[in-house]
């Protein structure tokens, strides 16, 4: 689960609030907010609040208000509260592992944003229907068709896909369609995903999808690709501490080794994704599962059966049908090289029950064929010859789904290479029939032929992928390095307020168009800074201060100005503008939740508050090479509560205190002012929290 979540998030919540006490520290405070308040949209809002702060901790607890949110919101007619409940309960429930139940909400909220316009929030709930569907389905289900209809309802927005949400969603749509053997629209959203998260320095979600090319690399048989897209990814994810998808890679790198049959190396890979220990439920079931894989493949079949078994509990626990499935397919063929086949039966028998639950054509041919199999061996002919037959059927329709893949023009040495491999698989399958299924020999012989014609088909599909992928990466050689353009934003942010005054538009005309020339200067040397002469050097170093020197006078000189749209329409609209403004950017996805603002409070207490916000923005902007911003501003009278945080690469404050020219010390100096206390919460490669409390008596003077 990302960052991104609805607008309303969590109020008047310390910077450490993500460990179980401070949630629950809020809660309470949130509870207690509820008693003066009358039965309207801020109860509702409320309620809401609360449901989100306890998805995680207690998933029925969030239920359960989310719940009360939506009958009042129905009661009062407030219909973006009524969404927003139905978005909590369904988040709840999924945390839950109750996916279906939450489908049903999290669909009811998705129709409901988007008959209020809202199509940024209707992507988000789309987003996280895509990433519930692949926790049940694995791909196999409508998670393509989810991620798709989140995109296209940002299409309706100003940024469109340019976001870290689009990048989401985009990578989401790549794996659904990897998983689903739909290998060409795969590569294209995953390509898609890859751009949108270079352009936007989004070094999180490019390792993201670097993770995801791997593993489509690995399905094509590209193994130094898949390695080198893998370990890339792992390297940034080790670099910023999150723990999780460095697991995933370490899965993912043994799943490599192992389909090379390098199964030492392939077991030292899974050991280490155990050793994090950050592994979910369905992670360690699915490492599991391939632990008894190699355990197979060595022969090893008491120890493959017993990781096999830990492996099935876990799938069921998850309520994954598909993956439940697989290993009572795996546990079946083990017993049917065993000659065990009653056990065998009964296992390929439950996998053919589960599948009823998903489209999964490929396996559930295979369960097809072995329990015809099976039951030849046990003398049962006429059962046999049923599943038999069913197979041929779903194998006929595998190939008229198949037919198109005739067109595709591949040179002779791939379709002879495709062949060889065909042929060899055949001889396999020619030696198991001989060993198990010496009655039908026919029937299996036939199965054979029609295997190896979609075979063929996949694999020319698969190379022409891979000849397409390596053109692509011809033309994406000049955007490889994109320019950094925060320090832009940070500019305009500073600049945008100070144009609305008459004596900002002769600030902007003069010092605005300095920093754009400087920019220029700056933007055809930066590119070749690393290999250039001294002299150039030089010439670098003193246009980059030359920015920060004139950036500081811009500063100076706004800090001494009253705002006319601050004083005119007040705190909250600017804010709501400067979130807008920075959203459509494209570089950053921000997040605001204003609560307790619909009334003014003194102009010159609103002025010092805008200012706070935008000193820690700047620096979110500056230095923590975010993705994500989130700010938050909640009223609570006697108590002004500010929070903005970024997922950026985060600091240890222990040497801030040690350093300066963040703006941190203005930002403190402007907290004390106002009887504020600030507090930071950051550490390396996990973003910062920075909240501040101001109580609203006489400022310290």
């Amino acid at each position: 689960m990302t960052m991104r979540t609805l607008s309303y998030i969590l109020l008047l919540l310390w910077p450490c609030y993500l460990t179980a006490q401070s949630a629950e520290l809020a809660v309470e405070r949130m509870q207690r907010s509820l008693l003066p308040l009358e039965k309207g949209v801020d109860y509702v809002d409320t309620l809401n609040e609360i449901a989100y702060s306890y998805r995680r901790l207690h998933p029925d607890s969030a239920v359960m208000y989310a719940g009360q949110a939506a009958a009042l919101a129905q009661e009062i007619g407030y219909a973006k509260g009524l969404a927003n409940s139905n978005v909590r309960k369904g988040v709840a429930l999924g945390y839950k592992g109750a996916f279906a139940e939450a489908r049903l909400y999290l669909e009811r909220a998705a129709s409901q944003r988007l008959s209020l316009g809202d199509y940024w929030g209707v992507a988000s709930v789309y987003n996280n229907l895509g990433n519930h569907e692949l926790k049940t389905h694995n791909g196999a289900g409508e998670a393509a068709y989810y991620y798709q209809r989140g995109i296209d309802a940002l299409s309706e927005t100003a940024v469109g896909d340019a976001s870290s949400l689009g990048i989401k969603l985009y990578n989401g749509l790549g794996f659904a369609h990897l998983q689903s053997g739909q290998y060409d629209a795969a590569l294209q959203a995953l390509e898609h995903a890859l751009d949108l998260a270079q352009s936007l320095e989004a070094r999180a979600l490019e390792a993201s999808v670097r993770l995801n090319l791997g593993i489509f690399y690995r399905k094509l048989d590209n193994y130094t690709q898949a390695e080198e897209q893998l370990l890339e990814s792992l390297a940034v994810f080790t670099d910023m501490q999150a723990g999780g998808y460095v697991a995933k890679c370490y899965n993912e790198l043994g799943n490599l080794e192992f389909v090379q049959e390098k199964y030492s190396a392939a077991m030292d890979y899974y050991e280490q994704a155990l050793a994090t220990g950050q592994l979910g439920a369905y992670e360690q079931a699915v490492l599991r599962e391939n632990q008894a894989g190699i355990y197979e493949a060595q022969g090893k079949t008491d120890l493959a059966i017993a990781r096999y078994q830990t492996a099935l509990e876990q799938f069921r626990a998850t309520g994954n049908p598909l993956q439940t499935a697989r290993v009572q397919q795996n546990l079946g063929l083990l017993y049917l090289n065993a000659d065990a086949h009653a056990k065998s039966r009964d296992y390929l028998a439950k996998a053919l029950v589960q599948l009823q639950q998903v489209q999964a054509p490929g396996l559930r041919s295979n369960v097809l064929f072995h329990l015809a199999v099976v039951y030849n061996e046990l003398g049962q002919t006429d059962s046999a010859m049923v599943y038999s037959q069913q197979n041929l059927a779903l194998i006929d329709s595998i190939y008229q789904n198949k037919e198109r893949a005739r067109n595709l023009d591949v040179n002779l040495k791939t379709a002879q290479a495709a062949m060889a491999s065909l042929e060899k698989e055949k001889a396999v399958r020619d030696n198991r029939l001989l060993m198990y299924f010496s009655g039908a020999v026919a029937l299996g012989l036939l199965s054979l032929l029609l295997l190896a014609v979609v075979g063929l088909f996949i694999n020319r599909q698969r190379m022409l992928i891979a000849e397409q992928r390596e053109a692509l990466a011809y033309q994406k050689v000049d955007n490889a390095l994109q320019e950094a353009e925060l320090d832009n934003i940070h500019a305009r942010l500073k600049g945008e307020e100070k144009a609305r005054k008459q004596i900002g538009k002769d600030l902007h005309d003069r010092i605005g168009g300095m920093l754009s020339v400087l920019k220029l200067s700056l933007a055809a040397v930066e590119e070749k800074v690393g290999g250039i002469e001294a002299a150039n050097k030089t010439q670098y170093k003193k246009v980059n201060a030359l920015i920060d020197e004139t950036a500081d006078e811009v500063r100076r000189i706004s800090h001494n100005m009253s705002s006319f749209f601050l004083t005119k329409f007040g705190l909250k609209a600017q804010l709501e503008e400067m979130a807008q403004r920075l959203r459509e950017t494209g570089k950053i996805e921000v997040e605001l939740s204003l609560y307790g603002m619909d009334e003014r409070m003194d102009s010159e207490l609103e002025f010092e508050i805008y200012r706070i916000v935008q000193e820690l923005v700047s620096n979110a902007l500056k230095h923590a090479k975010a993705s994500l911003l989130t700010i938050q501003l909640n009223r609570f009278d006697p108590i002004i509560n500010i929070i903005v945080e970024d997922d950026g690469v985060g600091f240890k404050p222990d040497l801030m205190e040690q350093k300066s020219g963040m703006g941190l010390e203005n930002v403190r100096s402007r907290a004390y002012h106002l009887n504020g206390v600030v507090n930071i919460d950051s550490s390396p490669g996990k973003g910062t929290t920075v909240s501040i409390d101001i109580e609203q008596t006489e400022p310290n003077t």
